[in-house]
């Protein structure tokens, strides 16, 4: 890979892919211990180059000028401008941070209470995962459907 400084914020994307492209293959083909690092390290100086020139982190699916949605068009708008969260990003313009409260309503989760931590120890015998207990993971989808049906 040359060593020149892309020309664009469009150009350091695609060189990100390239040498993303370029670690796999090393990877695949049983390459040496120090050719694959070297090329990891390259990899993440990329992607440091590209947070510090676009502002955000390099996501293989967003391309500058195409940027992910940050915010719904629907009737709670203006809430969701506050809060976004998707799998990759978390981000808020409160003060106080993220409402999980809102995040269950518009997700249509439920909170993981006691009473369902207990559910689930009684159902398998054994204790529940440690982000249930610690409240890390603190909403679920049809988990008493999953219960019923265990």
């Amino acid at each position: 890979m040359p060593n020149s400084e892309p020309a664009s914020l469009l150009e350091l994307f695609n060189s990100i892919a390239t040498q993303g492209e370029l670690v796999r293959s090393l990877k695949a083909g049983n390459a040496s211990k120090d050719e694959i690092d070297s090329a990891v390290k390259m990899l993440v100086s990329l992607k440091m180059s590209y947070k510090a020139a676009a502002g955000e982190d390099y996501k293989a699916d967003c391309p500058p000028g195409n940027p992910a949605p940050t915010s719904n068009h629907g009737p709670d708008a203006t809430e969701a401008e506050e809060d976004f969260v998707d799998p990759w990003t978390v981000q808020t313009s409160s003060a106080k941070g993220i409402d999980y409260d809102k995040l269950i309503v518009r997700f249509g989760s439920s909170k993981i209470d006691k009473e369902l931590i207990n559910r689930i120890e009684r159902a398998t015998g054994q204790r529940p995962h440690h982000f249930l207990r610690r409240g890390i993971f603190f909403s679920h989808r049809d988990m008493n459907q999953v219960l019923d049906a265990y």
